[in-house]
């Protein structure tokens, strides 16, 4: 009987090791040596492509720039974030308001760092403006991801300027219960269109300009990918060929340079979906169905001029970015043809004007 029973001992025994091996694979990260309570989790939001400086940006009554940090007791975001551990998800802020106060950022009621392990994760997403623009997180397999749908043609069309900021947090940084910072980039193009009549003599009226045939409504989407990194983009768009970002009756009076008066004319910043220059209103291949900058104006004395400018074919700017201005530099001489430049302003650098077209 002892031979037997020996074996049994050898048999439980290894038993044991595998249920040991099995718990281990079901761990995915090791446990905490942070014995530390659970802090509050607090917030730091700053920018990335603002600029910050004394001067805003002209923008008209169709849109509203964010230029300039944020200001206490006036702006606010909303926070979105999921807590990975042990292959499980749980939502811990799901369009929280977080408020900017004197004394740093506030919410209620105030949420704990909860760490089961080095290999648990806060993914983080935070909206600026918070609310009324139909932010929403997305319920769709992988991280954590949210979305804000945006349009040129509701009524009244969208103008607020959306920025967007993620973070991941993991477990296994040291003071992994540190402030989260946020930095927030811009998701919109923001486009202004200016005109000079570079006329000896001739004089002009400048009288509207609209775009047509871009992106006029479409969703912004922030997520991270696997390594945690931000992941932004633009889905669902809508190209037509309706007019956007239109000006009428704009009444602007511009003399020839050896005359006296107004010479040129800017217009305000408009707020505009990215995208790239080359896609058409109807999916074809037509350049007249890509964007173009319509202008019309009034020579004296004679009858209305238009001037339907493709703008792809005004180097190099192939795209709108998010996160860029672009003046278009539009220069009028009534008797030599009208030539078109494109100056592109990151909103956090200088001016750089590149190569124009000439339109004959």
């Amino acid at each position: 009987m002892l031979p037997v029973l020996k074996r049994n001992i050898r048999m439980a025994a290894a038993a044991l090791a595998a249920l040991s091996l099995a718990g281990g694979c079901a761990r995915t990260g090791s446990l905490s040596t942070d014995r530390t309570p659970g802090l509050p989790i607090r917030f730091e939001a700053g920018s990335l492509l603002l600029r910050d400086d004394s001067a805003s940006t002209k923008a008209g009554d169709e849109s509203v720039l964010k230029e300039g940090d944020f200001v206490a007791d006036a702006d606010a975001i909303a926070v979105y974030a999921a807590r990975q551990g042990n292959g499980l998800t749980s939502i811990e802020f799901d369009g929280t308001v977080v408020s900017k106060r004197n004394n740093g950022w506030e919410y209620e009621p105030l949420r704990a760092w909860d760490w089961q392990t080095d290999g648990d994760y806060y993914d983080f997403i935070g909206v600026y403006p918070p609310s009324g623009v139909g932010t929403s997180r997305m319920d769709i397999p992988g991280n954590l991801a949210v979305e804000t749908p945006y349009s040129l043609v509701s009524d009244p069309a969208d103008g607020y300027d959306l920025l967007y900021a993620v973070k991941r947090r993991f477990g296994n940084e040291s003071d992994r219960q540190r402030i989260v910072d946020l930095s927030f980039k811009h998701m919109l193009s923001a486009v202004q269109v200016v005109v000079e009549n570079e006329s000896l003599h001739a004089g002009f009226t400048v009288d509207s300009y609209e775009f047509r045939h871009v992106v006029v409504s479409a969703s912004a989407k922030a997520s991270l990918d696997g390594f945690g990194n931000p992941a932004f983009s633009w889905i669902n768009a809508t190209r037509n060929e309706r007019a956007v970002r239109a000006r009428e009756s704009i009444g602007a009076a511009l003399s020839g340079v050896e005359e006296t008066g107004t010479h040129a004319y800017s217009s305000p910043f408009a707020l505009i979906i990215p995208d790239d220059l080359s896609n058409t209103s109807d999916g074809s291949d037509d350049p007249d169905k890509m964007p173009h900058l319509v202008l019309k104006y009034t020579p004296d004395g004679k009858p209305q001029q238009t001037e339907s400018i493709l703008l792809k074919e005004i180097p190099p700017i192939t795209r709108w970015e998010p996160g860029v201005k672009y003046s278009y530099h539009i220069i009028i001489r009534l008797d030599g043809g009208v030539v078109v430049t494109v100056i592109t302003t990151e909103w956090d650098t200088v001016e750089a004007e590149t190569p124009g077209l000439m339109i004959e």
